[in-house]
């Protein structure tokens, strides 16, 4: 916070502690984007990124790191940048904020991504299968 009123920018930021999930997609829907910048360390990466899927189901564009899954979580429906390359992650905003027609394409293919990978009815089934197969096998 202090960074931010020495960088003469802190009326454009608006801090937010923790969310009530019901709330989330009301908050996500006010971006512009949404960045994941984490880093791995020796003991933690990334390991699924749920705010990835959760801005994409709300058309969000994601930009994240190459850290853990965030790749995989992202596919070609987000931009992806080095972890702890500030000129990279630099490189994929402006990217993002100088083509519209970018934006729109991610807001999409980001839309697809969430509904056809991640929603509530293809987990499930996911998961129904995985134990009939399980049971199956046992048999």
């Amino acid at each position: 916070m202090k960074l931010a009123q020495n960088l003469g920018i802190a009326d454009k930021i608006i801090w937010v502690d923790s969310v009530p999930h019901e709330e989330v997609p009301k908050y996500m829907n006010v971006l512009d984007c949404l960045v994941l910048p984490s880093l791995t360390t020796p003991s933690w990466k990334e390991q699924f990124g749920q705010v990835l899927v959760q801005a994409m189901a709300c058309g969000v564009p994601v930009i994240g790191s190459s850290s853990g899954a965030i790749p995989e979580v992202i596919g070609d429906a987000g931009l992806v940048f080095m972890e702890n390359d500030v000129e990279d992650l630099r490189k994929q905003i402006e990217s993002l904020m100088g083509s519209d027609d970018l934006a729109k394409k991610l807001q999409t293919e980001g839309l697809k991504r969430a509904r056809s990978l991640y929603s509530t009815e293809v987990i499930a089934s996911s998961l129904a299968s995985s134990f009939v197969k399980k049971v199956m096998e046992e048999r």
